[in-house]
């Protein structure tokens, strides 16, 4: 005859007296423990990241790329929004910058709640926002946004190549996936933390995304040449 299990909890608990007094053992441990000694949920502190979009306006104001008139806020929604969802781990904040004068204004701003690195999209060509950024020495993405920013993006990069800024890296890219995987390059520069070479980090998987060579093989071509006189004749 089998023995009838005697239950010691409430009708609505699951649980036998043995594992309640285990569960309760340990959240006192939890609570005495000494802080940081059990990370909070698994998660380790999150990495905070500023996206800064350079433009004119939200709504292009005169001539310049791509067009007048040109409506920049689905493209910031989009990339703030892509941002979000794919690093959990990250915690973003943006804003619009228009020159150096409200670069410089960002960057005093986040003194009282520092950042550990910015995202600077360049979304109309001229204006100049990532060099006061760099200029920080914090790690700073180079973002292009394409036939908007690309004139200011190709001139810009080209001066931080010849400065060989450390702090800087770049990606110019139609797709959302290179963004994603250059972004990862902040958490690797916070783990190696001052001094790293966050301008290689990010080079290093920008050159991994780019497809190789394919097949160089070619075929022999033999021509056969006209001489001058036969060619005048024809």
């Amino acid at each position: 005859m089998k023995k009838q299990q005697e239950s010691t909890g409430c009708a609505a608990c699951p649980l036998s007296r043995r594992r309640f007094l285990a569960a309760a053992s340990a959240g006192a441990l939890g609570a005495l423990a000494p802080r940081g000694l059990f990370p909070a949920g698994g998660q380790g502190e999150k990495t905070h990241i500023r996206i800064i979009y350079a433009l004119h306006a939200v709504t292009q104001p005169g001539p310049d790329w791509p067009n007048v008139g040109f409506n920049f806020q689905p493209v910031m929604d989009k990339m703030t929004t892509t941002l979000v969802k794919n690093f959990p781990g990250y915690e973003f904040v943006s804003t619009m910058a228009k020159g150096p004068e409200e670069a410089q204004k960002i960057l005093a701003a986040d003194e009282a709640s520092p950042k550990d690195g910015y995202v600077v999209c360049q979304l109309n060509c001229w204006n100049q926002v990532v060099q006061t950024i760099a200029g920080s020495g914090k790690p700073t993405l180079y973002v292009d946004f394409q036939y908007g920013g690309s004139g200011g993006f190709l001139v810009y990069t080209a001066a931080f190549l010849r400065k060989k800024t450390p702090n800087l890296g770049f990606i110019a890219s139609s797709r959302m996936e290179d963004l994603i995987a250059a972004c990862r390059a902040f958490e690797q520069a916070k783990k190696a933390g001052p001094g790293s070479d966050f301008g290689a980090l990010v080079a290093s998987i920008r050159q991994s995304g780019t497809p190789g060579p394919g097949n160089l093989a070619v075929k022999p071509d033999n021509p056969s040449i006209l001489s001058a006189d036969d060619c005048l004749r024809k």
